[in-house]
């Protein structure tokens, strides 16, 4: 209590001087963390600092509003109203961050399943197990608590097939991180059974009753004892039956009347189990409960030949059955989980259709990218082309100037030859003489008459062969 006391004080503390959002976010994950273990004091907690936690930003308030959910939750408070549920899944949906929206459609999940409403409990357990399978970060406990809990609800659906698939990928996870326990265990086997598969039933249950004498056991599997207890009677099984009584009375608790009944019919003491049946249909508010009484109690007296007692609980049976409407229940739920996954399949092809419009944007953008290219590839080679081409044409026009005055200086019978000579010369196929030299510099002079002054005060006094390469390159003849 002091411990209590202590820890409640010193939060109080800490908040009183932290009222930005970070530091409420920072709380709220503390208490979170207090709420494992002990989810009264962590109550505790959250009601202290309730008012400042509504009056932070939406997000803080939301964050508030699953934390009390939560709380609720580990301290087996059944819900009474689905409000809050609807409140968080709405907000977290558009705004939540990590595995927000999971844990805000585990907890709706878990609300609706207190209220009994099966198919929107399985609605959203199946959401928060996409969610967290899509999530990066995946919080493996709570994935495995989704797993429990869809296994719960289709066997409350009695869709046994589908509780088997869930209780066993619980027991997967919990055994990958060497986490199994009593209820994990349990449950498979349990929905073994309820297959028919009576081999694997009593495998899985006696690993159950097995883990529950070698560890230390948690008050919260308590239960699991008289469901496998239940489990090893309608088995037969009597010396397992005899032990799991014997652990169950050893941790000084008395089984249930249903679970108690079938021991007791077990051991074949028919009054004992009367009487425990028969306390059911007076005690019991759940109707299952009342059902499998009643199955009892008409078995046992069709075994003892008592006609009226056997027209009796045939009549209960029939009523409650009509009242259960186990096929509506089975179809209802069927209907949920097909619509669940239709809709998932559909925003799975919405997101393919999205990914191949994206696809075919960027590709009509590469291929309209490369046209442009392209075409600036094609102008840049035409504008190249035509300059070439007008240096070839004014290459041309040089090379007939100078036939001209090959052709002016009387040197028409050798022009043609000297211009071959010239053109071989600068491909250096061919070297010209010094007469085809003296020729050449005079035709230039006549088309050029002050290229030879230009270099005279360029260069000064120059080589024989640095006129030769300046009067070659003025005719075009760059090589």
């Amino acid at each position: 209590m002091k411990t209590k006391l202590f820890l409640l004080s010193f939060f109080i503390c800490i908040f009183l001087n932290s009222c930005h959002e970070d530091s409420r976010l920072d709380l709220i994950k503390q208490i979170k963390t207090v709420g494992d273990k002990d989810p009264q004091l962590a109550m505790e907690m959250y009601d202290s600092m309730r008012e400042s936690i509504e009056n932070g930003s939406e997000y803080v308030r939301m964050k508030g509003t699953m934390l009390e959910m939560r709380l609720r939750d580990k301290a087996y408070w059944d819900a009474t109203t689905s409000d809050s549920a609807q409140i968080i899944t709405a907000y977290f949906d558009k705004h939540g961050k990590g595995t927000d929206a999971a844990e805000a459609h585990y907890y709706a999940g878990s609300a609706y399943r207190d209220l009994k409403d099966m198919p929107n409990a399985l609605k959203h357990f199946l959401k928060a197990e996409e969610l967290l399978n899509d999530e990066n970060n995946c919080d493996s406990l709570l994935l495995s608590n989704t797993y429990s809990n869809l296994a719960y609800v289709y066997l409350s659906v009695q869709d046994y097939n589908n509780s088997l698939k869930m209780a066993l990928r619980e027991y997967d996870i919990a055994k990958a991180n060497n986490n199994l326990n009593v209820l994990t265990i349990m449950r498979v086997g349990e929905t073994y059974m309820r297959i028919g598969n009576s081999v694997l039933g009593f495998q899985y249950c006696k690993e159950a009753l097995d883990t529950a004498y070698s560890s230390p056991l948690n008050p919260k599997y308590f239960d699991c004892l008289s469901v496998l207890l239940y489990e090893f009677s309608y088995m037969k099984n009597e010396h397992e039956a005899d032990r799991c009584y014997k652990l169950i009375r050893d941790v000084g608790l008395t089984p249930p009347p249903l679970k108690l009944g079938k021991y007791y019919q077990l051991k074949n003491e028919l009054d004992s189990a009367i009487i425990c049946f028969t306390s059911v249909l007076t005690t019991a508010n759940d109707e299952l409960n009342k059902y499998d009484a009643i199955c009892e109690l008409y078995y046992i007296y069709r075994t003892l030949e008592e006609k009226d007692s056997i027209d009796k609980y045939a009549s209960q049976y029939i009523m409650l059955s009509d009242s259960l409407n186990f096929g509506k229940r089975q179809e209802l739920a069927a209907t949920v989980n097909n619509q669940y996954h239709y809709y998932r399949n559909a925003e799975e092809e919405a997101k393919i259709k999205e990914e191949n419009m994206r696809f075919r944007l960027w590709l009509y953008i590469i291929i309209g990218g490369a046209m442009v290219l392209v075409l600036l590839f094609s102008l840049f080679y035409m504008k190249k082309k035509n300059e070439h081409l007008k240096e070839a044409l004014r290459f041309k026009e040089e090379k007939k100037q100078v036939i001209l005055q090959l052709h002016k200086v009387e040197l028409e019978e050798s022009a043609e030859d000297i211009v071959y000579a010239i053109k071989k010369a600068s491909e250096g196929k061919q070297t010209l003489t010094e007469v085809e030299w003296r020729r050449f510099f005079h035709a230039v002079d006549e088309l050029q008459p002050d290229l030879a002054q230009k270099m005279s005060e360029h260069l000064g006094r120059f080589s024989e062969q640095q006129q030769q390469v300046c009067y070659l390159m003025s005719v075009g003849l760059s090589n």
